[in-house]
């Protein structure tokens, strides 16, 4: 749960508001992090016949996926503002915060509920053997990192707050300790 705090710490690194360029960037790169744990994690074992099958692993995944779309639709679209004279640039930034504060909610939401069965598995393993819970619990903390940055980066833009982005970084995170102890 931590780890996912250590990701969020990339913020007070940041002088001011990420530009859409930076923003971009931090969260390919995130993503790109948390794809290539997942194939090889998940899809390369399935494949080599080491792990799940990969029908196993492609339907969990798709479960995934759909979930987040439909998180993604419950959460109202930024709307424009009204047009009056002379705020045209007060329309598009309030619509750009909005998108900003919908992206924010987003990631610390399904993240957040990402978390919590990783906990489950951290315990699980560990209950299992000690040293195996030692290699998931590492595995699970250093992909926590991107993630922590990923909920983040988008909060501090859309609030200008480092602080808040932190503490909801963090919070994000504490699911993982409370499914291991649902475990």
């Amino acid at each position: 749960g931590l780890s996912t705090g250590l990701g969020g710490l990339v913020v007070l690194c940041m002088g001011r508001s990420p530009t859409p360029a930076a923003m971009a960037f931090i969260l390919a790169l995130a993503g790109g992090v948390m794809i290539s744990c997942s194939v090889l994690e998940f899809f390369l074992p399935a494949i080599t016949g080491e792990g799940a099958s990969l029908v196993t692993v492609g339907m969990w995944s798709a479960l995934g996926a759909s979930c987040f779309f439909g998180l993604s639709r419950l959460l109202p679209e930024a709307e424009a503002d009204e047009v009056l004279p002379g705020t045209a640039t007060m329309k598009t930034d309030g619509a750009t915060k909005r998108r900003k504060w919908r992206l924010a909610l987003v990631m610390m939401v399904v993240l957040t509920l990402h978390n919590f069965p990783e906990g489950l598995a951290v315990a699980v393993s560990a209950m299992q053997s000690p040293h195996l819970g030692v290699v998931v619990m590492i595995a699970i903390a250093i992909h926590n990192i991107p993630e922590g940055i990923a909920i983040a980066v988008p909060l501090y833009a859309s609030t200008g707050n480092k602080g808040q982005a932190l503490l909801m970084t963090l919070l994000s995170g504490f699911s993982e300790p409370l499914g291991a102890m649902v475990a």
